[in-house]
């Protein structure tokens, strides 16, 4: 109605704005506007207007669509996108017609839901949306993720400054290195300054002595030493093939240069009930649904698709949830 109006020059684009604003117009108003003294002629003006409107929906959607189908012209972009819509309303058998019993234009937003998710420019745009607010997630996940690793470093209550838009970022990992050489040297003070007894001295040499030739590997708990590991993106707590072993990096791991490793474990904690919701709700839409549908229609491609798709959520689950989990 209001495009009916503004193009009829009965109403000007600012006015038509200001009556967006309006509650529910009556029907002496949409007489008004439509220059029309009775009941009969606006019921019948408005009755044109819909039926008008129907009918230019069926042409924008129908009758130039074919026509730019079976077109001479080199149009390769709207004929796909011409082709598609096409296919999908012959697929839901919907069809824009005016029903003179309801004054209703029947599937004209079911058509026009179909030629817009059916236009590959709007796919596009609305891929673009969905990396844009995935590139905003991870952005914050990391600046999350920087905040946390700063706090939980061993700096004494030592503040530092990090501002997110900076070129010169904190370096966390070469601060942590400084307050754990000053942590061990204010910790070993009375072991090198201050002396110990002679039974101490002599008790502590012998513990090493037996810890030297033990076998660490074989224990109920084993654990070995490894310096291959440079930071934490690359360090792996346990072994891959045994599960039960756990690999000590006295650098990253946080232990003092002087002090004794006795025995080492490693415990990850049980998802959570949200974790486990992205888990299982990915795995149904990305692999169980689609799987679904493709024995309905029996098409292999979409088989293929959703073990694409579920390699990529598996691997995002590894990356965001497995791989993020605190291990102690």
């Amino acid at each position: 109605l209001a495009h009916y109006l503004q193009r009829s020059n009965l109403r000007t684009p600012d006015q038509i704005l200001k009556d967006q604003l309006l509650p529910a117009v009556d029907f002496g108003t949409m007489g008004v506007w439509l220059k029309q003294t009775s009941v009969k002629g606006t019921r019948d003006a408005v009755y044109n207007v819909s039926k008008q409107a129907c009918a230019m929906r069926y042409t924008e959607l129908f009758v130039d669509t074919n026509a730019t189908l079976y077109s001479a012209s080199a149009d390769t972009m709207g004929k796909l996108n011409a082709g598609n819509f096409l296919r999908a309303v012959e697929s839901y058998r919907y069809k824009i017609r005016w029903d003179p019993e309801s004054y209703h234009c029947v599937d004209c937003a079911k058509v026009f839901f179909l030629f817009y998710f059916t236009n590959f420019d709007n796919i596009i745009e609305i891929i673009e949306v969905v990396l844009l607010g995935v590139t905003l997630y991870a952005s914050v996940n990391v600046y999350a993720m920087m905040r946390r690793k700063l706090s939980n470093c061993p700096m004494v209550d030592l503040p530092f400054r990090n501002d997110p838009g900076s070129t010169t970022d904190v370096d966390v990992d070469k601060i942590e290195k400084l307050c754990l050489n000053m942590i061990g040297y204010c910790f070993f003070y009375r072991y090198r300054f201050s002396g110990l007894p002679k039974h101490m001295q002599e008790l502590e040499k012998t513990q090493q002595h037996l810890r030297s030739q033990q076998d660490t590997s074989k224990l109920a708990d084993p654990y070995s030493f490894s310096t291959d590991a440079r930071s934490w993106n690359n360090y792996t707590l346990t072994s891959p093939t045994n599960a039960r072993e756990v690999f000590i990096n006295k650098g990253l791991v946080g232990i003092l240069h002087d002090e004794e490793v006795i025995s080492a474990w490693s415990e990850a904690p049980r998802l959570t009930r949200d974790q486990w919701l992205a888990i299982l709700c990915g795995f149904f839409f990305c692999f169980v649904m689609p799987v679904c549908f493709a024995c309905k229609h029996k098409s292999p491609v979409c088989a293929i698709e959703a073990i694409i798709a579920e390699l990529l959520h598996y691997a995002l689950v590894d990356f965001f949830i497995l791989r993020r989990r605190p291990q102690a």
